[in-house]
């Protein structure tokens, strides 16, 4: 279920930049999917995941969170964000609090090249967490509920 979650997603977002973003969206959400496990509930997308709408968003607001570190960039942020971003869509029922002891093991295997530690990187998945969060409400009207974090 992974893999075709993370397909499904992908497809979706790279649908943002036609059919050849589509079909690579589809495919890089398939291996993430496969890596991650994710699982997204049919129920759980919203109509439209917009991937640059929310990296945008990141990219022009990384700096102004408490818990950003001198001398990171955007680059270190952005794997904590998409984890914190992709996970409520499967664990939003759940809560972050249920959710961070899988969060804090993915961690380790998305990070990529960030030089965060989980200590800074959780404050930025939960912040991830708390975007998808808001927009999940946006586009439900608020019938979808999560547990406080």
């Amino acid at each position: 279920m992974g893999i075709a979650s993370g397909a499904a997603v992908g497809v979706m977002a790279g649908s943002l930049a036609g059919p050849i973003g589509a079909a690579f969206g589809g495919a890089v959400g398939a291996v993430m999917g496969a890596l991650t496990g994710m699982e997204f509930p049919a129920e759980t997308l919203p109509p439209e995941v917009s991937i640059s709408a929310e990296e945008s968003h990141w990219r022009t607001t990384y700096q102004a969170e408490p818990f950003y570190e001198l001398g990171t960039s955007y680059e270190d942020y952005a794997p904590a964000y998409r984890l914190g971003f992709d996970q409520h869509l499967s664990h939003y029922r759940d809560g972050y609090q249920a959710a961070e002891p899988k969060l804090e093991r993915l961690w380790n295997s998305v990070r990529g090249m960030s030089r965060l530690r989980w200590r800074t990187a959780r404050e930025a998945v939960k912040a991830g967490w708390q975007f998808a969060a808001t927009l999940q409400a946006d586009q439900t009207h608020g019938v979808l509920k999560e547990q406080p974090i």
